[in-house]
């Protein structure tokens, strides 16, 4: 599935990873997982965000209808099974500030397993 994403995402992480300065690496990407990039990933974090919210998103941030979110958010793996197949799971319920203590707290896990 989408190989040659896949490629520009090796090739990107490889040219990344010889950057003294880079201490982690993020891909956002909504079909992580049904594409099989969650292999490149060391974690992989599901953020939860609740239906209003991500609809409100995306109509402000792409100008999507709700129809438009739930025919792509049907062709993807269901939410429950990305949730549970994540390393990490991010409550979005609240705001930025919560998500972000949240993510703090990941990465902290994270650099006390290295």
């Amino acid at each position: 599935m989408h190989p040659e994403i896949r490629s520009l995402l090796e090739r990107t992480i490889r040219e990344l990873r010889r950057q003294a300065n880079v201490e982690a690496i993020v891909l956002d990407a909504a079909v992580l997982l049904e594409a099989g990039w969650n292999d490149l990933c060391d974690v992989v974090v599901f953020i939860d965000t609740p239906q209003a919210d991500r609809i409100a998103r995306v109509q402000a941030e792409r100008g999507w209808s709700a129809a438009e979110l739930a025919k792509r958010e049907a062709s993807q793996w269901p939410l429950p099974r990305k949730r549970a197949a994540a390393d990490a799971v991010l409550d979005n319920a609240n705001d930025v500030d919560h998500a972000a203590r949240q993510l703090e707290q990941v990465i902290a896990n994270l650099k006390s397993q290295i």
